[in-house]
């Protein structure tokens, strides 16, 4: 009561104040993400519905790690429809624009896990690095990358049922932490995704003959 007292004594704006992870927590409920989006082993209401019917859903990203996964200046841009194509163009849902919470939205996402808004640690671009990253996309002698993975304009040779985003997009979108511990291990991150596990004892892939196998190097050079 007496609380309640000095808080209507006050001016109110205490009410005005956002905590960004706060107010992304409650988004996501109010917005009723998870009715498309998986998140933390929930199943989302549009799989119970067609499975049901059934049918075979749309496999939809994980909104799991989405705050430790995606830069928030990504984001920003997805959620105020201003992305200038698709990341996913196979998949026939449609995500819908949220304008005026985009800003918060994203930054209380990144919050969540953690992260700064511009917090990004990784190694500075080096064109030596890069040139061996370059042998290390097509099959012979490299991970195939471009099987499945379109590159720029080039697009993916025989993706399947299991298309990959785009390379120069996940260089945009994905933070350099998540994207090693992707790499490492995919299947500990997203069961349900088709992605390779190129380091089965999560130090060495089988091409030994560039930085005598070390993955992590091997996936910084890529």
């Amino acid at each position: 009561r007496a609380a309640l007292i000095a808080f209507v004594k006050s001016d109110g704006k205490s009410l005005t104040r956002e905590t960004p992870a706060e107010f992304s927590l409650r988004q996501v409920k109010s917005l009723r993400c998870d009715s498309c989006h998986r998140r933390d082993g929930e199943l989302t209401r549009w799989h119970v519905v067609l499975e049901d019917e059934g049918k075979l859903p749309e496999n939809l990203p994980s909104l799991t790690w989405v705050g430790e996964k995606l830069k928030p200046a990504w984001t920003k841009k997805l959620f105020a429809g201003q992305s200038d194509h698709s990341a996913r163009p196979w998949i026939k849902a449609r995500m819908p624009a949220f304008p005026a919470r985009a800003d918060m939205l994203a930054v209380g996402l990144s919050h969540e896990h953690g992260f700064g808004i511009d917090e990004d640690d990784r190694p500075k671009p080096d064109a030596q690095l890069a040139a061996i990253g370059e042998k290390l996309i097509p099959q012979q002698g490299g991970f195939n990358c471009n099987n499945c993975h379109g590159i720029g304009k080039q697009p993916p040779i025989q993706p399947f049922e299991a298309p990959g985003i785009n390379l120069l997009d996940a260089a945009v979108r994905l933070r350099y932490n998540y994207y090693q511990r992707w790499m490492l291990a995919p299947d500990r991150v997203d069961v349900t995704m088709r992605m390779p596990i190129f380091a089965t004892d999560g130090k060495t892939t089988q091409l030994r003959d560039v930085f005598d196998g070390d993955a992590r190097k091997q996936y910084d050079a890529l």
